[in-house]
C-alpha cells in the first residue's frame, strides 16, 4: 500500500524480490489447481524472458501488477469479524424461517438473506445459509436440496457482488477502465435487482405450491425490535462505507481498489467501537486474519505468477495475432461483437480454471488502446462477465465450498446456473452496447 501511495522505485524492486521468495515458499503449499495454473503462467513467463532476451533487474518489477488484490484478500477477515461479533449473521438466519409456509417464500427469504450477508461475509455466507435452511427442506430429498441451494445461494451471491464496493472484481474493473463508480452504480443496481426479482418470481411460480412440512416450526419467538435494529445497523453501515469509499477515491485521487483496501480495517474498528465491542473485534479480527493467511498460499502463488506473465505477454507473437483481430473488430465499429468476444473470453476461461481476476489482467493489454473511448461499455461487459463466473466457475471458491456442503461435484454445481449466468451476461452486454451508442 505504501508503494501504491508514493510509487517508490526502490520499494518496487524490494517487493519483486519478496515476491520471488513467496513464490518459492508457497509452491508446495498451494492447492493442486492453483499450483498447476500458477506453474503454467510462471513457465510461460520464463520462456518469454529466455526467447526475447529480457534478462535484467527490471524483471523484479513485473511481479507487482496483482499485489493490490492480495492486499485486499489479506484484510477482508476484519470485515467478517465485525459481522460475527455483532451477531448480524445469526439475526438474518433467524429471520429466514419466520412466518414461512411454502418453499417459494422460503426461497425468496433465503435468497434475500444471502444477498445481504454476502456484502460482508462473502464466501462465509455459504455455511451460514446452508446450516440455517437445511432442516427446513430435508423432507424434499437430496436432489431438490441441491437445486434449492445452488440457486438460492449462488445467484444472489453473484448479483450483490455485481455492485458491492468490497468486491475485488468490481474494484479491479474500475481500476482497469477508469470508470467512475457513482456513474456506473445506477445501472449495476438496476440489473442486479431486476434479475433478483426475476429469479424470485420464477421460483415462486415453480415452488410456491409446495408446502413446508415443518411449517409449524418456522415462527420463532424473536424480539422483532432487536432484529429491526440489527437490520438498520447493517443498512446504515453499507451506505456509510459506500459513501466513504466514493469520497476517498475522488478526494484523494486514488484507485478504487486501494481506497477499499485502506478503508476496511479502520471502518470495521469504528463500527465495532460503535456497538461497544472494540476489544472483542481486535481479538477475533487478529485470529481470523491469522487463520486466513494459511488459506492464501494458493492465491499468492497464482496471482504473483500470473502478474509476472501478464507483464511479459505483450512481448509474445500470439499477443500480436490476437491483438490484430481485436483491433480490427474495434476499428470496424462492431462494438457489440467486441463486447461479446470479451465477455465470452472471460466466461469460457472460467471453466478452464482461470480465475476472472487473472483473465481481466490478461485482457488489459488488448483493450488498452480504446479503453478511454469505450469506458462505460467495457466496464459493464467485463464486470458482468466476471461476476457470472462466481456462479458457473467450477474452480471458483464459492461453487466449490457450496459443493462440499451439499455433497455435489463443483462442475454439477456450476451447470445448475449456467443458463441464468449466460442470460445475465448477455443482458448486460446488450445494455453496454446500447449505452455506448448513446454516449458516442
Amino acid at each position: 500500500m505504501i508503494h501504491e501511495l508514493w510509487d517508490l522505485a526502490l520499494l518496487s524492486y524490494i517487493l519483486g524480490a519478496l515476491a520471488v521468495v513467496v513464490i518459492v515458499r508457497t509452491v508446495k503449499k498451494a492447492p493442486p489447481l492453483y499450483r498447476s495454473v500458477g506453474l503454467v503462467f510462471l513457465l510461460l513467463g520464463l520462456i518469454v524472458v529466455w526467447t526475447e532476451d529480457l534478462f535484467s533487474m527490471q524483471l523484479l518489477t513485473y511481479f507487482n501488477s496483482l499485489m493490490g488484490l492480495l492486499a485486499l484478500f489479506f484484510i477482508l477477515p476484519f470485515m467478517n469479524a465485525v459481522i460475527r461479533i455483532g451477531l448480524y449473521d445469526k439475526t438474518l438466519s433467524r429471520m429466514i424461517g419466520m412466518n414461512t409456509s411454502d418453499v417459494g417464500a422460503l426461497y425468496k427469504k433465503t435468497s434475500f438473506a444471502t444477498y445481504v450477508l454476502t456484502i460482508f461475509l462473502n464466501v462465509a455466507t455459504v455455511p451460514v445459509i446452508v446450516s440455517a435452511v437445511r432442516n427446513k427442506i430435508r423432507n424434499f430429498g437430496t436432489a431438490f436440496s441441491q437445486s434449492f441451494f445452488t440457486h438460492s445461494i449462488l445467484r444472489p451471491y453473484a448479483l450483490v457482488l455485481f455492485w458491492s464496493p468490497t468486491e475485488i472484481l468490481l474494484a479491479l474493473t474500475l481500476d482497469t477502465t477508469g470508470q467512475n463508480y457513482l456513474l456506473l452504480l445506477p445501472v449495476l443496481w438496476l440489473n442486479s435487482l431486476l434479475f433478483l426479482g426475476i429469479d424470485w418470481a420464477w421460483h415462486k411460480r415453480k415452488w410456491g405450491s409446495m408446502e413446508l412440512h415443518d411449517a409449524s416450526h418456522n415462527t420463532f419467538s424473536t424480539d422483532n425490535g432487536r432484529m429491526k435494529k440489527k437490520g438498520l445497523e447493517m443498512g446504515a453501515a453499507i451506505l456509510i462505507f459506500v459513501v466513504l469509499v466514493l469520497i476517498g477515491s475522488e478526494a484523494l485521487h486514488l484507485g478504487f481498489l486501494l481506497v477499499v483496501t485502506i478503508a476496511i480495517i479502520p471502518f470495521s474498528l469504528v463500527w465495532a467501537l460503535a456497538i461497544k465491542k472494540g476489544k472483542m473485534f481486535s481479538t477475533l479480527g487478529y485470529h481470523m486474519a491469522k487463520q486466513n493467511t494459511s488459506k492464501l498460499h494458493g492465491l499468492f502463488f497464482l496471482f504473483l505468477s500470473a502478474g509476472f506473465f501478464v507483464e511479459l505477454m505483450p512481448y509474445t507473437r500470439p499477443f500480436e495475432y490476437i491483438n490484430t483481430i481485436i483491433q480490427q473488430i474495434y476499428t470496424s465499429n462492431l462494438y457489440f461483437l467486441l463486447f461479446l468476444v470479451i465477455g465470452m473470453f472471460i466466461f469460457v476461461l472460467a471453466f478452464a480454471g482461470f480465475h476472472p481476476l487473472v483473465t481481466i489482467a490478461l485482457l488489459v493489454p488488448f483493450i488498452d488502446p480504446f479503453i478511454q473511448e469505450l469506458t462505460f461499455g467495457l466496464s459493464l461487459t467485463i464486470l458482468s462477465s466476471a461476476i457470472c463466473t462466481l456462479m458457473i466457475g467450477p474452480f471458483n471458491v464459492t461453487p466449490a465450498v457450496l459443493g462440499m456442503y451439499i455433497n455435489m461435484n463443483p462442475y454439477k454445481v456450476s451447470l445448475k446456473n449456467i443458463g441464468f449466468a449466460f442470460l445475465f451476461m448477455m443482458w448486460n452486454i446488450v445494455m453496454a452496447y446500447g449505452i455506448t451508442l448513446i454516449l458516442r
